[in-house]
């Protein structure tokens, strides 16, 4: 007996799911950051010696 393949909308769940747990994933591991390291996208720069949140 052949086993019956996944339909469409199962896939597409289960994609939804992977790519749910990679956002968290990435979250958790900016949070794991300490401050300087996860805000790092936050800074704007204001010279070329500095730069400020």
């Amino acid at each position: 007996m052949k086993k019956k393949r996944a339909g469409r909308k199962q896939k597409l769940a289960a994609l939804k799911k992977e790519c749910d747990r990679e956002l968290l994933d990435m979250i958790r591991r900016l949070m794991d950051r300490p401050i300087e390291q996860r805000t790092h996208f936050l800074r704007k720069r204001v010279t070329y010696t500095g730069s400020t949140l």
